[in-house]
């Protein structure tokens, strides 16, 4: 004697949350990982300006900090130190450009001053980085 008892199959409508969570980690992961690296080496109040140029990311980068910190390729570096390491990147690198950032309340003077020993270690070219005004005119 055989039963047959037809069992009626209910369909599953719950969707699975397991993957989509672990999913949601490894993002959540890998963002403040990457996070981490893209700390600025100084905090910089890039002056605004309305006009862009389009200026390349060039291998020198020297900036300097409304405190009077400077930094040479994110490296920090005194005043008196810059003339002698610059000379060494130009010369290393090949690269006679170099790009200033400079927050907005740094001196006229100290901006020179770092201009004028750019010029004196090789520096053919001095670039000023700048953000890009949004929205309007």
């Amino acid at each position: 004697m055989q039963f047959n008892i037809k069992r009626e199959k209910k369909l599953a409508r719950l969707l699975d949350i397991a993957p989509l969570v672990d999913i949601v980690f490894l993002l959540l992961i890998f963002f403040m990982v990457s996070a981490d690296f893209m700390k600025p080496v100084l905090r910089l109040a890039l002056p605004v300006l309305k006009t862009e140029d389009n200026l390349q990311k060039l291998d020198i980068v020297i900036a300097m900090d409304k405190k009077g910190i400077l930094t040479l390729n994110r490296e920090r570096i005194t005043l008196e130190n810059l003339e002698k390491t610059l000379k060494t990147e130009i010369r290393n690198k090949n690269q006679k450009e170099i790009i200033f950032q400079g927050d907005m309340e740094v001196t006229f003077g100290n901006f020179t001053r770092i201009m004028d020993i750019a010029r004196q270690a090789g520096a053919e070219s001095f670039s000023i980085e700048h953000r890009k005004k949004s929205g309007g005119v």
